[in-house]
């Protein structure tokens, strides 16, 4: 089930593309991570209509390198990721262009 919506959003990308309500706060004495740094996070992802495309409930949390080329992570991920402190948790809504672009990624994600 998708998460209430509390807070307030941060605009992460500057035209709206990239939201991030933070949920549960992190450990704010923590650094939050860099270019190249790894990145474990737990995720459960959602369209739009509520549909649920992908998560890591019940399974390892996914590594992510941030900031390399190829990029190991959508666009919005890019700009969240570094946003969050240790232990956060966040409700992060991707437009289209900090997801998966135009052509979606069809079955699953519609164009």
């Amino acid at each position: 089930r998708r998460p209430a919506r509390m807070s307030v959003s941060a605009d992460l990308s500057g035209d709206g593309g990239v939201l991030k309500r933070t949920l549960v706060p992190g450990n704010i004495t923590a650094p939050r991570p860099s270019p190249g740094a790894v990145a474990v996070v737990h995720f459960v992802a959602w369209l739009a209509n509520g549909t649920e495309i992908g998560s890591t409930r019940g399974v390892e949390p996914l590594e992510i390198r941030l900031g390399v080329e190829p990029s190991q992570a959508i666009k919005g991920w890019e700009l969240a990721i570094p946003a969050m402190h240790t232990g956060e948790k966040a409700l992060v809504t991707c437009a289209g262009a900090y997801a998966y672009g135009a052509a979606g990624a069809p079955p699953l994600i519609p164009p």
